[in-house]
């Protein structure tokens, strides 16, 4: 009977790559959904494990020990590098979080301090859409090419997190320049709009401004909603160059 040979080393370095792969997965949108069965995702990582297998050099197989101590390496800098871009993402989701927060529509966590979600409904919807169109634009594949490419760059081991320290600086502050670039002119309505509801309530005492100022909120709200949306696939499409560039940078 044929027998079936398994190299211990394609083994091993499978193992690794799959690992730093599945930790990057769990922490990037598009992949790190619960509409993405963790059997999937589990799947997706070891399928790509093994076509990357060949970049990682590994001349001996292991000792048990050593073989636990590299694949915790891999999780380490899996989740590093998938944090640093999901840091990026995310700034969609802020963007529309802010929004909601100005339009005066989703209450202080003063007064919920409790039931406070810890994304708003616009938030939740300005993530669908760059989920929606990362996986569109094919943008996932690009952000999964670009971590491919660590590989040639880290082995199983990472000797300094300076790298990754100095990343994260980077990521945070691009987030913050990200969410109010893309919120920013529609934050301006929003202000201006409330300016003129105070005034109104100034000049007329008698009218009841809580009742008005809603639907006009509701109104605007509505109007920057779409407004909002159709800027989207730009700011995604800039995400996605800003966290290509900071894996550069990185490696």
């Amino acid at each position: 009977m044929p027998s079936l040979a398994i190299n211990p080393d394609v083994l091993v370095a499978t193992a690794l790559a799959g690992t730093r792969t599945y930790a990057w997965m769990q922490v990037v949108p598009a992949f790190s959904g619960a509409y993405v069965p963790k059997s999937v995702r589990l799947g997706a990582a070891l399928g790509v494990g093994l076509a990357i297998s060949p970049r990682i050099a590994v001349t001996s197989v292991p000792s048990w020990p050593m073989l636990i101590a590299d694949l915790g390496a891999q999780v380490v800098i899996g989740a590093a590098f998938g944090l640093l871009i999901s840091i990026l993402i995310q700034a969609a989701t802020s963007a529309g979080d802010t929004l909601d927060l100005f339009g005066g529509l989703v209450l202080p966590q003063s007064l919920t301090p409790i039931g406070f979600p810890s994304s708003t409904s616009l938030g939740k919807f300005y993530g669908l859409i760059t989920v929606a169109l990362l996986v569109v634009t094919r943008g996932d594949l690009l952000l999964l090419r670009g971590f491919i490419t660590t590989f040639d760059v880290i082995g199983p081991t990472f000797s300094s997190l300076v790298p990754l320290a100095h990343g994260a600086i980077s990521a945070t502050s691009t987030f913050f320049t990200a969410t109010f670039e893309i919120a920013g002119p529609l934050l301006v309505v929003e202000f201006t709009i409330q300016a003129a509801l105070g005034l109104v309530a100034k000049a007329a005492p008698n009218v009841n401004i809580f009742l008005f100022a809603f639907s006009v909120q509701s109104f605007a709200l509505i109007l920057v909603l779409a407004v909002g949306t159709s800027l989207l696939p730009e700011a995604v499409n800039r995400l996605v160059q800003d966290a290509l560039s900071l894996e550069g940078q990185l490696l």
